[in-house]
């Protein structure tokens, strides 16, 4: 997988946005914050409304940014 990261996004909510390649697939994918998500169980709602909220589709992937404080969550368009 290739990470390009695209620069001018000043919301908030955004922790980073960047094109995201698979084969011969190209997307803007976008790395929300989701305050803690704790397990998989915990990131299935948080994600997707998340991912509802900005009219995009969660991807299924989900990282901690800073243990026992804030997780993202990776959203496509």
């Amino acid at each position: 997988m290739d990470w390009t990261v695209a620069h001018g996004d000043a919301r908030p909510d955004v922790c980073l946005r960047y094109r995201r390649r698979r084969g011969s697939h190209d997307a803007l994918a976008t790395l929300f914050w989701a305050g803690q998500v704790w397990n998989e169980d915990d990131a299935n709602p948080k994600c997707l409304f998340a991912a509802i909220a900005v009219q995009g589709r969660w991807t299924g992937v989900w990282q901690k940014t800073r243990q026992g404080e804030a997780s993202v969550c990776e959203v496509v368009n």
